[in-house]
This record gives structure tokens, C-alpha cells and sequence, in this order.
């Protein structure tokens, strides 16, 4: 009886832990001081964006 005692409380104390780590997340990542940002700023984005979308060939061919 014992051992199911400790276990239970071995359980419910790590599980409060959990709990209150999550809830500290939590308020830690409600306020961003520096927003981020796509490496080489918003003209490096726009030459990635260019350089990756892929028309399909279909719809070139029908003009959509």
C-alpha cells in the first residue's frame, strides 16, 4: 500500500510540474521584442519567392 502511495505522489508531483511549466510558456512568448525577419531582409524573401513558385505548365497553356 505503501509503494502505490509513493507512486501516486511521485505521479501527481511531476505532472504539477509539467502543468506549471507549460502556463510559464505560456507567458514567456507573449511578448516578441524583435519580430523576425527573412535572412537578407524583404528583398532577399522576394528573390526566394521568385525563385521557388512554379507555374504548372497546364494552365500556362490555358492562360489562367
Amino acid at each position: 500500500m505503501k509503494i502505490i502511495f509513493r507512486i501516486c505522489f511521485l505521479l501527481s508531483s511531476i505532472f504539477s510540474n509539467v502543468v506549471l511549466a507549460q502556463d510559464d510558456m505560456l507567458d514567456f512568448y507573449t511578448h516578441v521584442e524583435k519580430m523576425p525577419e527573412f535572412v537578407g531582409g524583404e528583398k532577399a524573401l522576394m528573390h526566394f519567392i521568385e525563385s521557388n513558385i512554379v507555374y504548372p505548365e497546364q494552365e500556362k497553356k490555358d492562360k489562367i
